[in-house]
């Protein structure tokens, strides 16, 4: 039994991303349906398909990822370019100064 437990390890340890992304999808498309099950009806059914839940809650994700995208990409870029910019920087000063 203690080998099973092992071997059940040794598989889950080789395919952790897998893993974790699949996880990750299947938690959020039920976070989406649940909180979405229970939103007030803008169209006035009260019997909205779930699809359309599914399809509200994932364009809701997506606007809210976007914005944030948009809100980051102007601070995170500039520092990403200075590290890099240093990178490469220490790169062609030894380059120049094991050459000299």
């Amino acid at each position: 039994m203690l080998k099973f437990f092992e071997n059940v390890k040794n598989k889950a340890r080789k395919n952790v991303t897998r893993l974790a992304l699949s996880a990750g999808v299947v938690g959020g498309a039920l976070t989406c349906t649940g909180v979405n099950a229970f939103a007030a009806s803008t169209s006035g059914s009260t019997n909205a398909s779930i699809t359309e839940s599914m399809v509200q809650a994932f364009t809701s994700i997506k606007d809210d990822i976007l914005s944030a995208i948009a809100k980051v990409a102007p601070i995170a870029l500039p520092v990403l370019g200075a590290g890099l910019l240093v990178v490469v920087g220490i790169k062609i000063f030894k380059k120049v100064t094991s050459k000299a």
